[in-house]
């Protein structure tokens, strides 16, 4: 088996952050009807694959989605990948300019890309490539599927139905593994119960609220009024 350097898993990172975004245009965009049958296609380094998604904030349809231009990083963060956007960005990247791995990377010429390759993302689109991407790894045996949070919630349906509908697409999707982010800011029972709905692990370890983040008993009684 090839032993991956440093060269080859960024450009398989970027591969693959391509086949996560850019593959999943809308069927209607001109793009994606003269995309070649195997654009999506991954080579196999291994006997395994891990399938990462995060942030998908409950959209269950595809939406325009624009990159940021400022990701300035912290300390010894600062302008160090992720922390750089644009052309800098692409440049680490190896990737062109006017390509479709520069419109799922970076927000250049972001008003023209998004009309030339249409909306992005989608649960239908996603489980679609996450089960073709299973199929060359030899099925679903062989691949774990990690969710990075963020996905019960941020939509009108996931706050009317408190993430039980993320929890569902969740399961139909097929993730293995998640933690948790802002679903924490649903209610502790309703976090218990949409744990024990997802079919998958929910790990986590010290989740606690912080003595600051609590309200006081009037801020509380507003929220279940209005809830």
């Amino acid at each position: 088996m090839k032993k991956l350097d440093r060269r080859d898993f960024i450009k398989m990172m970027g591969a693959g952050a391509a086949a996560s975004s850019v593959p999943l245009l809308w069927p209607s965009s001109a793009y994606a009807q003269q995309m070649p049958k195997n654009f999506y296609d991954m080579p196999m380094n291994g006997n395994a694959r891990i399938l990462h998604i995060t942030d998908v904030h409950g959209q269950l349809l595809p939406v325009y989605f624009r990159e940021p231009n400022v990701n300035l990083g912290v300390g010894d963060a600062y302008g160090r990948p992720p922390h750089v956007v644009g052309k800098k960005l692409l440049h680490k990247m190896g990737l062109n300019e006017n390509s479709p791995e520069s419109y799922a990377y970076s927000y250049l010429d972001f008003q023209n890309a998004a009309k030339k390759y249409g909306k992005t993302g989608g649960f239908p689109q996603i489980k679609t490539l996450l089960d073709m991407l299973r199929d060359q790894a030899g099925g679903s045996q062989n691949t774990l599927t990690i969710d990075g949070g963020d996905l019960w919630q941020g939509s009108g349906t996931s706050l009317w139905t408190r993430g039980i509908d993320m929890v569902e697409a969740s399961n139909i999707l097929g993730v293995d593994v998640m933690v948790g982010h802002w679903e924490f800011t649903y209610r502790e029972d309703e976090v218990l119960s949409n744990v024990a709905l997802f079919k998958g692990d929910f790990i986590g370890q010290n989740v606690r609220v912080k003595e600051d983040a609590l309200f006081g008993d009037e801020y509380a009684t507003m929220v279940e009024k209005y809830d």
